[in-house]
């Protein structure tokens, strides 16, 4: 059983690098993250936002815990099912993505130090980022992840991809 565990998180470690060097190209690419105390502003209205609207939703709640990413993806699968069946204007979707990717960041960030919101330039477009202070140092986009959530399915699990990144110490 454990084998089969780490060969899939093995897959789907390969297939977010495709993903990446599909998304960002190999050469010429220019890439940078700068860290900004106002985008930290923005996640912790988000992710408050988001904590409020589970408890005003369902008959739990969350904390900015690890574990309580299994319920945001229970969110997200429920919220995918919607998006197949139903249309939705782009900016409620642009809306949820950004109250539980940022929740899911500040999880992310408050449990496994060394990271800060700002924003992520890829070839002069701006998206908000988690990323470490050295421009070396990795980066992830929660929001982004969790639209591809909602639009594209279960293989976008937002639980696959919290483990990969708290394995790998992003």
């Amino acid at each position: 059983m454990l084998l089969k565990i780490k060969l899939f998180f093995l897959k789907f470690l390969i297939a977010f690098l495709k993903q990446i060097k599909s998304e960002f190209g190999e050469k010429g690419t220019s890439m940078s993250f700068e860290s900004d105390s106002n985008v930290q502003k923005v996640a912790t209205t988000y992710a408050d936002d988001c904590v409020n609207w589970v408890k005003e939703n369902s008959t739990g709640s969350i904390e900015y815990q690890d574990r309580n990413i299994i319920a945001i993806e229970g969110f997200l699968d429920d919220l995918s099912k919607y998006y197949q069946k139903n249309t939705m204007p782009l900016e409620r979707l642009d809306t949820f993505s950004k109250m539980f990717g940022f929740y899911i960041g500040e999880v992310y960030r408050r449990n496994h130090a060394g990271v800060n919101w700002g924003y992520l330039t890829i070839n002069g477009n701006k998206q908000y980022a988690l990323g470490r202070k050295a421009s070396s140092g990795a980066h992830f986009c929660p929001i982004t992840k969790v639209k591809k959530r909602v639009m594209e399915g279960p293989e976008e699990n937002v639980l696959v991809y919290y483990r990969a990144l708290v394995e790998n110490k992003i």
